[in-house]
């Protein structure tokens, strides 16, 4: 949901791409059924379903509540984080506070500061202030005119690309498709744009 420009940007230049889920989702005891959405959404976006690991670990359990620790993050980086150029990953904040979010970017921070895996650069998805977040498109333009030098950016190009990508992606993901979502899809600049800052 939060990296759809990206992973349409990585399919339209025919960059070969894998995804890392580090839980399956399971909050609701659903995961089961997310494991197979976001594989049909991956294939969608043109990750194939053998470049799609997500991982199913009781230390790495989906919910608000939940602390995942870096040295478990680490150990799938490990496994998981070969052959690659670039991994994007949230940033500090997190983009929606979500602590999953912010532990997947701790864990990534601590793992690569330790292990410098050669060759490899990490990017993180800027979180913007509320008012930019939920812009949606016209988050575009602002972006453009704050791009500095050490933000990549990431945004559909239309007409090429389809600009309502993020809600048929979100549509593969029924289980998660909740009202709150359509309005998050709709007006969220994610949904368009992504901005990231190297590590």
């Amino acid at each position: 949901m939060f990296f759809t420009p990206k992973m349409i940007e990585l399919h339209r230049e025919k960059q070969s791409t894998s995804l890392l889920c580090l839980s399956t989702g399971n909050f609701a005891g659903l995961g089961h059924i997310r494991e197979k959405e976001l594989t049909e959404n991956c294939k969608a976006v043109g990750i194939p379903a053998d470049r799609v690991h997500i991982v199913d670990d009781k230390r790495l359990q989906d919910g608000m509540q939940e602390v995942w620790e870096p040295t478990v993050i680490a150990q799938y980086l490990d496994k998981y984080v070969c052959d690659i150029d670039v991994l994007y990953t949230f940033d500090e904040w997190g983009i929606s506070a979500h602590p999953n979010h912010i532990a997947v970017h701790n864990g990534v921070k601590s793992w690569y500061n330790n292990s410098r895996v050669g060759g490899l650069e990490v990017q993180y998805l800027e979180t913007t202030n509320i008012f930019r977040k939920y812009i949606g498109f016209l988050d575009v333009p602002i972006s453009l005119l704050l791009f500095s030098k050490g933000l990549e950016l990431s945004l559909l190009k239309w007409p090429r690309d389809d600009m309502f990508a993020a809600l048929k992606s979100m549509q593969r993901h029924k289980s998660q498709l909740v009202w709150f979502r359509y309005l998050f899809i709709l007006f969220s600049r994610y949904a368009y744009i992504n901005s990231f800052k190297a590590a």
